[in-house]
């Protein structure tokens, strides 16, 4: 059985945060499935305590990846897998930014096993136990009731292995 495994950003001290230049207007930044965005404005940061990575640690609710990893997360989609990518800028010590982009996934499938999860009696997961079925042609994804979790499959985490992407960190989630 395929192993599936949950991205998050990596605790290392030398890895930077994004904060975001000026405060966010209009609607907020939309959680994981709430269709596909119809307006972007591109947002900057600054990139403080620590250095750039492919996978940036920001101060707001968004990924931010860079165009080595949403290169990598492009060709190597499931079939399954909607993604979307926005420009975002980072500033680091210099007046040209950084190219940096907002992942948001528009469409999130019904892939939690609902005889297995732990579910919140108001019907979000607390542990979420994904259902093989449904996952089997997924490789970046997100699910119903995750505000902010990305799942990547092993074949996924292979080729982010493979090309030292640097900023992740992976925990395994239960497929059965």
């Amino acid at each position: 059985m395929t192993k599936y495994w949950l991205i998050s950003h990596s605790g290392a001290a030398s890895h930077g945060v994004a904060y975001l230049r000026t405060e966010l207007t209009g609607e907020a930044i939309p959680e994981f499935g709430d269709g596909p965005l119809r307006k972007w404005v591109p947002l900057e940061f600054d990139l403080r305590d620590g250095n750039a990575t492919d996978y940036l640690n920001c101060n707001i609710s968004i990924h931010l990846v860079s165009p080595r990893l949403r290169e990598i997360f492009e060709r190597h989609r499931g079939p399954l897998d909607e993604l979307e990518f926005f420009d975002c800028g980072v500033y680091c010590n210099s007046s040209e930014p950084l190219a940096y982009y907002a992942l948001y996934i528009p469409v999130v499938g019904d892939v939690l096993n609902p005889t297995e999860s732990l579910m919140h009696e108001e019907g979000w997961p607390i542990k979420p136990v994904f259902n093989p079925l449904e996952v089997a042609n997924r490789h970046v994804f997100s699910y119903r009731g995750a505000i902010f979790s990305l799942i990547v499959s092993n074949r996924m985490k292979i080729h982010l292995n493979g090309a030292n992407i640097v900023g992740i960190d992976f925990e395994t989630v239960p497929v059965r």
